[in-house]
């Protein structure tokens, strides 16, 4: 069975790498995108079990492209684990209103993340 994939959509390089590290060490495909625009194209073509995704994004922001995830039927099944630094309660609100289905904010603990990896893999 291929390895399930998870889409990180992170401006921050180190912030990037470290959940890369993460899910490639519980057995995941790893892509990254750095913007909006790019993760919408890399989400629909790669139809990932999991989405981490800043809102603070450039080009279009995380708010969009959890929308545009939502709008896309054969992206029902995506996760979407929203992962920021922004902290206000009206943040979270839009972000679960516009489809996630969590909301974490900056700075995360890893094994938290490990263990939401963990939960979502797909039986083998």
């Amino acid at each position: 069975m291929a390895q399930p994939t998870v889409v990180i959509v992170e401006d921050d390089v180190a912030i990037a790498q470290a959940l890369a590290f993460i899910a490639e060490k519980e057995g995941y495909r790893v892509l990254v995108a750095m913007d909006g625009n790019t993760a919408g194209e890399m989400i629909r073509r790669e139809q990932p079990v999991l989405v981490i995704l800043d809102l603070d994004l450039p080009q279009k922001n995380g708010l969009e492209v959890c929308r545009d995830i939502r709008a896309e039927p054969q992206l029902g099944g995506t996760y979407i684990l929203v992962l920021t630094a922004l902290g206000q309660r009206w943040d979270e609100e839009a972000a679960l209103a516009a489809g996630a289905n969590e909301y974490l904010r900056k700075p995360f603990d890893p094994h938290l993340i490990r263990d939401k990896l963990q939960a979502l893999r797909p039986a083998s």
